[in-house]
């Protein structure tokens, strides 16, 4: 780091004892000059020379991406992607993810109908010899070898996602260009406040995660937002850093995904996972360290999953749908981010630590009912999670293995408040057209006839049952 002068002492230069290297200093500044010194370990020092640059070319396709003013006085940056000579995209084959390199060798047992988006970025020397006139990117589409659609953008690209509804490039300059399956543009070009981190996109919707930490997804369909920006700063635990003038290391993103609904699923190195709320314009924690290892349900193979073989089916279409399996249970956003906990837990080796907690608490007085509590709260955070996310199978079955266990352990005051939540206003004599029409929003005191997609009267038929 250079500074323009402080109070620091100089630090002591061998062959130096007269320091004149100080005084020097001083005479160039009563001069009226400003000298630059170096901020050294050992103290202020004059800089080194610098070398004379080297006359080897670094490749284009190894350079970094351009820095971008608002990285400067931003208090979140994330790591930008470098830019790469190949980028090949496939979709609707096997391994349906991007393949990034720059021998562009494709993966093998490749399905042949795959489309394959490739996008080249300029890598030999400039045809007019200055730096600034690079070739343009070339973006293609092709299928079994054969050329769909071509196109080209003005600057290099970083990031390509796409699937059967629409194809979407990020560039170093923080623009997104989207185009159909066919390869017509369907918008102008999107334009971001810094390099575009992670793209990804589900059904009709398309995901941005930039250099600053702010994420924003648009439906491409209906061309609208389902929120304004947000910001990844809450779950990179910005609340707790020291907000000083220096660099704080905080969490990396393990990734940032999109459910069918838009919303965003967000995993942590830590081990913790997020989804934003835009009802409740915030972000929540579906899933952290501390369910892993006081929890009794972590595991979802346990019997008690089991018993709800014999459980009465909502309806015969759920019945020809959905059976209610063990298959059931790793299907879906909230078993992924539990197994990046673990992952993520045991990797660091957070586990160790926490399980000496959890055993020590287990015969501490005032922890008698420890374990048997932080199980149903695990419980409980799981049903919530799956109204929040909207995720209909997964509710009904956490709902009903949070009924077992609060039957099991005869918490009166909580089997007699969740049935009434799953009563609702059903039998209050109103209007059921009327009750439909004034529910807002989700929740269990909603006065809707259904609750997160399943109907309140079977899903407290169920309930009554297990009890």
């Amino acid at each position: 780091a250079l500074i323009f002068g402080n109070k620091r002492k100089y630090a002591e230069v061998e062959g130096d004892e007269e320091r004149r290297m100080e005084r020097r200093v001083a005479t160039a500044g009563r001069n009226g000059a400003v000298p630059i010194v170096e901020n050294g370990p050992e103290g202020l020092t004059l800089p080194k020379a610098s070398k004379a640059p080297d006359e080897t070319e670094v490749p284009a396709a190894l350079r970094p991406a351009i820095v971008d003013p608002s990285l400067a006085i931003s208090q979140l940056r994330l790591a930008v992607p470098m830019v790469r000579s190949i980028i090949l995209r496939p979709v609707g084959g096997v391994g349906n993810t991007a393949v990034d390199g720059s021998d562009a060798q494709r993966t093998e047992g490749q399905d042949e109908e795959a489309i394959v988006l490739e996008t080249r970025n300029a890598s030999g020397p400039s045809r007019t010899g200055r730096p600034q006139d690079k070739e343009p990117t070339r973006i293609s589409a092709t299928r079994r070898g054969q050329a769909l659609w071509q196109d080209f953008l003005p600057r290099s690209a970083l990031l390509v996602t796409g699937n059967h509804n629409f194809w979407a490039v990020g560039c170093e300059d923080g623009s997104i260009y989207v185009w159909t399956p066919a390869g017509r543009r369907l918008l102008n070009a999107l334009i971001l406040e810094a390099q575009p981190v992670i793209l990804d996109c589900r059904g009709w919707w398309l995901m941005c995660v930039t250099a600053v930490g702010t994420c924003r997804v648009w439906n491409i369909k209906t061309l609208s937002s389902p929120h304004p920006p947000v910001s990844l700063a809450p779950v990179l635990n910005i609340a707790s850093a020291n907000q000083g003038p220096h660099l704080t290391n905080a969490p990396s993103l393990v990734f940032a995904r999109l459910n069918s609904q838009g919303r965003i699923i967000v995993a942590m190195s830590n081990g913790d996972g997020f989804t934003y709320t835009p009802s409740l314009h915030i972000w929540q924690r579906l899933s952290e360290s501390w369910w892993a290892v006081g929890s009794q349900y972590w595991n979802t193979t346990d019997s008690s999953v089991g018993n709800l073989h014999s459980a009465p089916r909502l309806s015969k279409a759920a019945d020809e749908d959905n059976d209610l399996n063990l298959e059931n249970v790793s299907a879906g956003i909230i078993p992924l981010l539990e197994r990046n906990t673990t992952t993520q837990t045991l990797v660091r080796g957070r586990a160790y630590y926490l399980q000496r907690l959890v055993k020590s608490l287990l015969s501490a007085e005032g922890f008698e009912g420890f374990e048997s509590s932080v199980s149903i709260a695990h419980l409980e955070n799981r049903v919530a999670a799956a109204m929040t996310l909207g995720a209909k199978e997964e509710f009904r079955l956490h709902l009903l293995v949070y009924a077992k266990r609060l039957g099991a352990e005869g918490l009166k005051g909580k089997i007699q408040e969740l049935l009434r939540s799953l009563l609702g206003k059903v039998f209050d004599g109103e209007d059921r057209a009327m009750s439909d029409a004034t529910e807002a929003g989700q929740g269990w005191e909603t006065e809707g006839r259904e609750l997160c997609g399943w109907d309140r009267e079977e899903l407290l038929k169920e309930v009554v049952v297990i009890l």
